[in-house]
């Protein structure tokens, strides 16, 4: 694992989700089925739902 150089982009922060066993499951089958990490895939779903939502939200010239 490479450490990042920027001290800004190092994860310390933690946030804790609960899910019931068939959740968990369905997380874990489809992480192992396309070989990726769950904090990898869980981070990057919902931020791009924070992004999409964002951009959707955001002032337009118009507005």
């Amino acid at each position: 694992m490479a450490i990042p150089k920027n001290r800004s982009l190092i994860r310390e922060r933690r946030v804790v989700v609960s899910l019931n066993e068939k959740e968990y499951e369905a997380l874990s089958s489809y992480c192992r089925k396309h070989k990726i990490q769950k904090s990898d895939f869980v981070r990057r779903i919902v931020f791009s739902e924070i992004m999409a939502k964002q951009y959707a939200e955001s002032p337009t010239l118009f507005d």
